[in-house]
Parts: structure tokens; C-alpha cells; sequence
């Protein structure tokens, strides 16, 4: 029903379909997991935008103002309604990673699930610290747990025996957004996606590699790339 669902279009049917799946506390399939993903992407992704869209912080003073309202009554609604969408994000994320420990990681023993469950926590924790305001108790929490569950995923991830393995990949990949995003640390975020790029540049037998797999690695490389380029020139 999940994929049907999906095939709709009704991602708010695939989040429930997927986490009534989740409560039966069996481990997920690899398409479920996908699907899994993709239900809280496409659930987390729209608020984002509807926040950066309408925050007093991104859109100057003044600016579109509406008929009738002064500037100061239009920023106004839109520092509530941007603080009521930042609330509904926050709990969204609360429930994700709710599911995951409550639902996954207890019955998942698998490597690769649990580096992908920890690294969902990473980037769940990432996204509402992000949320808050750098001099926020609840900043520094998020931050906290972001970390710890990134470096949990990254130890697990180290096991895989192929340094390019796209699980491993993507774990760098979000860990180095971290260091770049919510602790300002270029250097550290730099350095973390150079041993990711490096990874993949020295991979042996590319050619032999599944075309799936192939296709993974080269997704997370590309984005790794990417933000190589961009952080390098600033």
C-alpha cells in the first residue's frame, strides 16, 4: 500500500502506511527502507521551504507588503506564522525519530540498517538545531545529539569493507554539512568530505562495480563534490 500510495503522490498516506509497518518491529526490506526516506523527506522538505519562504530572517522588511497592513504588523504575522511552521517541523522530527528508537533500532541488528537509523538521527537532531537560535539551550542539545548519532553511524560505517561504500559516503556527506552548517567549522567540514571524495577517486575496479551500486556511490560523490567546490571557494 506504501508504494501505491507513493505512486499517488499521497506521501502524508506513505508516512502512515510505512510507520504501521514500522510497529510490527520486524526489520525493514530495502525497499521499505526507501520508502521510509523518502515518506519523511517529502514530509520535512515543504515545511523547510515554507519557513525559508515566509521568515522575517530571509525576506527583507518591507518587502510584498499587503494592502492594509504596516510593515511592522506584516512582519509580525509572518515571525508567528514562521515560529508556528518552525513548531510543526520540530514535531515532525520528534516523531520520526521516535520511530527509529522506539520501532527500528530495537529490532534491526543488521549494519547497514543501524548506520542508516543513526544517520536519520543525525540529520533529524541537524535539522532542528537548525531550527533554533545559536544562544538556545535547545540548539545546544540538538547540536549534541546530531553529533553523537552521526558519529555513531560513522564508526558503524567504518566496518563496511569498502572505504566508497555509498552508506559510508553518505554518512560523510551529512556529518561534513554539520561541521559547515551548524558548527561553522569549514575546516573540519572540508577535511571530512575530502577523505569521502578521496575514497571514491581511488575506488578499485569501478568498472566491475553492480550498476546500482555504481549509481549510489556516484549520487553521494557528486553532491561530496559539490560541496568541495563550493566551500573551497568561499
Amino acid at each position: 500500500m506504501g508504494l501505491l500510495a507513493e505512486e499517488a503522490e499521497r506521501m502524508d498516506l506513505v508516512v502512515y502506511f510505512v510507520s504501521e509497518i514500522c510497529h510490527l518491529h520486524v526489520p525493514l526490506l530495502p525497499d521499505e527502507q526507501k520508502l521510509l526516506c523518502a515518506a519523511f523527506k517529502h514530509t520535512i522538505s515543504p515545511l523547510r521551504y515554507s519557513i525559508r519562504a515566509i521568515s522575517p530572517e530571509t525576506v527583507p522588511v518591507g518587502e510584498h507588503q499587503d494592502r492594509g497592513l504596516s510593515i511592522s504588523q506584516q512582519d509580525n504575522i509572518r515571525r508567528r506564522w514562521s515560529d508556528a511552521l518552525k513548531e510543526e517541523l520540530q514535531g515532525v522530527l520528534r516523531e520520526f525519530v521516535g520511530i527509529i528508537d522506539e520501532h527500528l533500532l530495537p529490532f534491526d541488528g543488521r549494519l547497514e540498517s543501524r548506520v542508516l537509523y543513526y544517520r536519520l538521527k543525525g540529520d533529524y537532531a541537524r535539522l532542528s538545531a537548525d531550527l533554533l537560535p545559536r544562544s538556545s539551550p535547545l540548539f545546544a542539545s540538538s547540536s549534541t545529539s546530531a553529533l553523537e548519532n552521526y558519529l555513531l553511524a560513522m564508526d558503524l560505517s567504518e566496518s563496511f569493507p569498502e572505504r566508497y561504500h555509498p552508506v559510508h559516503l553518505t554518512v560523510i556527506l551529512n556529518l561534513s554539512v554539520f561541521y559547515y552548517d551548524i558548527q561553522n567549522d569549514v575546516k573540519q567540514a572540508i577535511e571530512l568530505a575530502r577523505s569521502g571524495y578521496d575514497s571514491f577517486v581511488s575506488s578499485p575496479n569501478v568498472e566491475f562495480w553492480d550498476h546500482d551500486f555504481f549509481s549510489d556511490v556516484s549520487l553521494v560523490y557528486g553532491l561530496i563534490r559539490d560541496n568541495l567546490s563550493l566551500w573551497n571557494n568561499e
